[in-house]
């Protein structure tokens, strides 16, 4: 007999298109984008129309603590497989600051309009986040501003915020909190990045991670050169690290 663990496992069954990584840069036609909540997202009810996931990026400049990468790639009509004639050009700059109890990870785009004529899309930064919250872990949280009210959610739970700057996570028994300002404001939503497992006692879903997308609108006019991104800042009230060590 198959037995079921969880009610609505079967919807978990969704095989992502690339591994879910940090820093990746999607494409989408911005009418059906806004019609993609959490749910759609975590579904694959989008359609990536750009080529900057999984091809190569050219390294521009790595130094210490900063890494520069380009690529020109193009973008599809939606619903099509035929490139239209815009060449798209995406500049990502990284930098790692601060130290080991307070660092920070800033993520800057730039995208050039590489063609005579206007385009318009939605873009789409994402980061996989695990901070230990399966379960509805009471002690892993998103926390945000709405209304001008703070509020809270689960870390493993979904969320979906209109024209936000910022937003942050954490866990509060490791004393982490983290800090995500986005140099312009943009729809941010989330939802768990969750598998399907088999163990003794039948099918589960298992709890992996957060998918947090940064969604910003971009118009680009002839030649226009766009940019956007983010500022993820850590703070630890433990150091866990000496905590571990012996006789502390």
């Amino acid at each position: 007999a198959v037995v079921l663990k969880d009610e609505g496992i079967a919807e978990l069954l969704v095989y992502d298109r690339h591994e879910q990584r940090s820093a990746l840069v999607t494409l989408r036609d911005l009418a059906a984008a806004r019609e993609l909540g959490p749910q759609s997202l975590a579904a694959l009810e989008d359609e990536d129309l750009g080529d900057f996931v999984d091809t190569p990026h050219e390294v521009v400049e790595l130094g210490d603590g900063r890494l520069i990468v380009r690529r020109e790639g193009s973008l599809r009509r939606a619903g099509g497989t035929e490139p239209v004639n815009h060449r798209l050009m995406l500049t990502k700059r990284l930098r790692l600051e601060g130290d080991r109890l307070a660092p920070s990870l800033s993520v800057e785009l730039e995208l050039e309009n590489a063609e005579p004529a206007p385009v318009a899309f939605e873009l789409d930064l994402m980061f996989a986040l695990n901070l230990s919250g399966g379960g509805h872990n009471p002690a892993a949280y998103y926390e945000w501003t709405a209304a001008g009210e703070p509020r809270t959610g689960p870390h493993d739970g979904t969320g979906d915020l209109l024209g936000t700057s910022q937003v942050a996570f954490g866990n509060r028994d490791l004393g982490l909190h983290m800090t995500a300002d986005l140099s312009r404001p943009a729809r941010v939503t989330w939802y768990p990045i969750e598998t399907v497992s088999k163990s003794e006692g039948g099918f589960e879903r298992v709890y992996q991670a957060s998918s947090l997308h940064l969604r910003w609108p971009v118009a680009l006019a002839a030649g226009g050169v766009q940019r956007m991104g983010v500022t993820l800042r850590a703070e630890q009230s433990r150091d866990l690290g000496a905590e571990e060590e012996p006789g502390s």
